[in-house]
């Protein structure tokens, strides 16, 4: 299920103008899972999240995080014709 509550996230009842559950609390790497999550495009969070991140990490987490997920993502490498860039 892709809203199930366990102890890094929890959801609210209602859902945003997306139509997806909105978070009431979650670790900061839940928070950026969700950010790059496809599954789960929405503009308030994106919005909401810009405009609190500052809070509770400071800019160059948010970057290191985002670049750990993507490294870590087994699509990161780009290929051209069959060769590695």
């Amino acid at each position: 299920m892709l809203y199930k509550d366990d102890s890094s996230i929890k959801y609210c009842k209602s859902l945003n103008s997306c139509k997806v559950p909105q978070i009431r609390y979650a670790s900061v790497e839940k928070l950026i899972e969700r950010l790059t999550d496809l599954r789960f495009l929405s503009i308030d969070f994106l919005n909401t999240f810009l405009l609190t991140y500052r809070v509770f990490m400071d800019p160059f987490a948010v970057l290191n995080a985002l670049r750990d997920l993507y490294e870590s993502s087994p699509k990161h490498s780009l290929e051209f014709d069959g060769e590695r860039r």
